[in-house]
């Protein structure tokens, strides 16, 4: 299916007389420490947003057919590509205007509707749709859209950056293609979407 569109401190009181003397223990990073299949990858940028993408998801410009959301505005595309060729999932980013014609502003949740009503109409393998509001750094008005189709399972994260326009964020993955959990961590989706924040 081709889309369109977290030191402890201890602390005791000390008696007159007792050894006041503390053993100090190590210091802690402020920093909290990373775990999950993003742990220690880079941070990258397009359309105002962060995110990060899997290790071995490979850029590629333009993105390949069934593995973009083919909107007019260019996607930035990161893609797992089997060494057959087979390309197995990716995560995208473009952006969206978010103002109508007179400049009325036109929430993420808006978009969120648009955006299902369209792929349900154009999508004759589409069999389950749902959106949520999803909370993302730097920004107040996130949305969540989770699609499901015959082959393949899509995931887009519509981001109000605060400039007229939506980034959207998209996790496409082939299910026609049998990924593995190597190829295809479970989590994966929503760590993409954990990883997102506004610059």
């Amino acid at each position: 299916m081709v889309l369109c569109v977290a030191m402890v401190l201890s602390v005791g009181a000390c008696r007159d007389g007792d050894d006041q003397s503390v053993e100090t223990p190590p210091e802690a990073s402020d920093a909290p420490t990373e775990s999950g299949p993003l742990a220690g990858r880079e941070d990258l940028a397009a359309y105002g947003i962060a995110y990060r993408v899997p290790e071995g998801w490979e850029s590629i410009s333009p993105p390949p057919s069934g593995m973009s959301l083919g909107w007019e505005d260019d996607e930035v595309a990161h893609v797992l590509t089997r060494a057959d060729g087979t390309h197995v999932a990716a995560v995208s980013v473009t952006t969206v205007d978010a103002e109508t014609s007179d400049g009325r502003a036109v929430s993420t949740t808006e978009l969120a509707v648009n955006l299902r009503l369209l792929l349900g109409l154009a999508a004759t393998d589409a069999r389950d749709d749902a959106q949520e509001q999803y909370s993302v750094p730097g920004t107040e008005e996130a949305t969540r859209v989770d699609l499901v189709f015959d082959s393949q399972d899509a995931t887009l994260l519509l981001v109000d950056t605060g400039t007229g326009a939506a980034a959207v964020l998209s996790v496409l993955i082939d299910r026609s293609a049998r990924p593995t959990l190597d190829e295809v961590p479970e989590g994966i989706t929503d760590a993409v979407l954990a990883s997102v924040s506004v610059e």
